[in-house]
């Protein structure tokens, strides 16, 4: 998993981890608008097309069951208001009959469309032309032998058209309200797989970062309290945090070979100490043994000033390194300054991504109202259906009373006694399909209700997704406190660092005293043979420059033992 993530710098990890959450984010909405699109574009298909049709097969059936009555009523009573009525009613048939051609390509429906045209100009032909010219009996025997069976026939198959579009209609419904179903379930389940991931790539990014950020403290704090005996710290990362723990590893190693080199030297100079302590302690005890023993201490002078000499060396090379370390301390300033800066850059980031959470949030808001505005929608189609509910109750009880009219006329009233069954039927027949168009609008309407509360649901999910950002954010102002921690400490660090190498310079010059004063040693060693007053208090200048040496020595041991290696 570090070696997907292993980029080469913090800010790149960062962006990499909102780049995840936002695409899901992204792919999620584009699925919930292509499912609303999929669910609007049936359900428009139904009330555009289909529902069109099905009104212009029934007003088509209701304007043939019309004119046939218009007829027979031209025919038994001579009323020319009877035939102009006819002439409107076959303007209103030819008008749905255009809506049925635009809206369908039936071949049955327009073979009804064309035999109703035929039965149409039979009447005018057959019936209405041969009543003008006298002859009634044929026209009503015209009109009862071909044009009332011809009739009922087209009516007849415009209801069983009228009864195959209502079916096609409701088996639509079922099937928008199937998808529908099956797209809610898929949308929570890619909901809570998104969600899933988002979380899962936010736990990892934020341990890449973390993990190593805390290994480096630790290490800081060992080295702080002076402990260099652990081994260096291992990093496969190429970003700022992998090029910290090898600058880091390579100060522990630099200031190790320091330390050791300085406890090799500070050893060889308390035994050169010793020496030089024990040997004027020889003098003091008897200057009569200073003549034979002149050689020898003229030679330990001379082997002093060499070691002196070596030590003055070592120094210097020590003074070198000490510079390297504080050069490589100033490094480490400068890189945890980088970590600091991009650190602040990826909270900035961080505060930009809970902004674009919030603008989803408003587009998912405004997604919840278009549903709801179409569930007003349907609901008003509902209300449109009642009022023609209540129009076909009003028609059947006229139909009632009329056929209470004809019966009271008697024999002349039988014609009119048959239209007013036949309006009754029509009645029966549009109150039978409202009450199925009503059940299919409550279907419309219960599906546009669950998708509301999916949306909702939806909704919810991202304010948490939201709330999750704004958790995230905060983790990363942690990590930018920390950083600045960290930061801080490294300045101290190299302030240290810069001190030890003011004492090396220091030291170096007692060094150099020591080295003096070893020269100076030997040349009073040489002219002790002329005179053993100026031999003893050569002696006495050499003790008190050994105790100084040994002073110094024992000091710097205890500086190096604070130091674990």
């Amino acid at each position: 998993m570090n070696n997907l993530f292993n980029f080469k710098n913090i800010r790149t990890k960062i962006f990499f981890g909102f780049s995840i959450s936002l695409v899901l984010v992204i792919l999620l909405g584009v699925f919930n608008y292509y499912s609303l699109n999929f669910v609007k574009n049936d359900t428009e298909g139904i009330v555009k097309e289909k529902m069109p049709l099905l009104i212009a097969d029934e007003k088509e059936t209701l304007a043939i069951a019309q004119k046939l009555a218009l007829v027979r009523g031209y025919v038994l009573f001579e009323n020319q208001e009877y035939r102009q009525l006819f002439n409107e009613y076959a303007d209103k048939s030819r008008k749905y009959e255009e809506i049925i051609l635009q809206n369908s390509n039936s071949e049955e429906a327009k073979a009804l469309i064309n035999q109703s045209v035929e039965w149409e100009n039979t009447v005018i032909n057959e019936v209405f032309n041969e009543f003008d010219r006298g002859n009634k009996e044929q026209a009503l025997k015209t009109l009862s032998e071909k044009i009332a069976p011809v009739s009922r026939q087209i009516m007849l198959d415009f209801e069983n058209l009228a009864t195959e579009r209502e079916k096609a209609i409701i088996q639509n419904g079922d099937n928008i309200l199937s998808n529908a179903k099956t797209m809610i379930y898929i949308g929570l389940g890619a909901t809570a797989f998104i969600v899933i991931l988002g979380i899962i790539a936010t736990i990892v990014i934020s341990n890449i970062i973390s993990k190593p950020i805390k290994t480096i403290t630790n290490r800081m704090k060992i080295v702080a309290n002076g402990d260099f005996s652990h081994e260096p710290l291992k990093t496969k990362s190429r970003d700022e945090l992998g090029q910290l723990t090898m600058a880091i590893n390579e100060m522990s190693d630099s200031i190790k070979g320091l330390l050791k080199e300085i406890s090799l030297a500070s050893e060889s100079v308390n035994g050169h100490s010793e020496e030089l302590t024990q040997s004027t302690n020889e003098v003091k005890e008897g200057s009569e043994q200073i003549a034979s023993t002149m050689q020898e201490l003229s030679s330990g002078a001379e082997s002093q000033a060499d070691s002196a000499t070596l030590l003055n060396e070592m120094m210097e090379d020590f003074n070198v390194k000490i510079d390297e370390a504080n050069k490589h301390g100033e490094d480490i300033e400068l890189t945890s300054d980088t970590v600091l800066s991009m650190a602040t850059e990826g909270r900035d980031l961080m505060d930009k991504s809970v902004k674009q959470m919030e603008n989803i949030h408003e587009k998912v808001t405004i997604a919840v109202q278009n549903v709801k505005g179409l569930n007003e929608d349907s609901k008003k189609i509902s209300k449109l259906v009642q009022v023609i509910q209540e129009i076909a109750d009003q028609t059947n009880l006229l139909s009632l009373n009329a056929a209470i009219e004809a019966a009271r006329a008697g024999e002349q009233g039988k014609g009119f006694a048959v239209v007013a069954s036949e309006v009754r039927k029509l009645a029966e027949q549009v109150s039978n399909s409202i009450d199925e168009i009503t059940e299919i609008v409550e279907h419309i309407l219960e599906g546009s209700d669950k998708a509301v509360h999916s949306l909702e649901s939806s909704y919810n999910e991202v304010e948490n997704g939201t709330k999750q950002i704004e958790v995230t954010g905060r983790t990363f102002g942690g990590i930018n406190e920390s950083v600045t921690d960290m930061a801080c400490k490294i300045r101290v660090i190299s302030t240290n660092l810069r001190e030890l190498n003011e004492n090396s310079k220091e030291m170096n010059k007692a060094i150099e005293e020591v080295a003096a004063v070893a020269e100076e040693s030997a040349a009073g060693t040489e002219q002790a043979a002329a005179s053993v007053e100026q031999t003893n208090s050569s002696m006495q200048e050499i003790a008190g420059s050994a105790e100084e040496l040994a002073s110094l020595s024992e000091q710097l041991n205890m500086q190096v033992n604070k130091f674990k290696l």
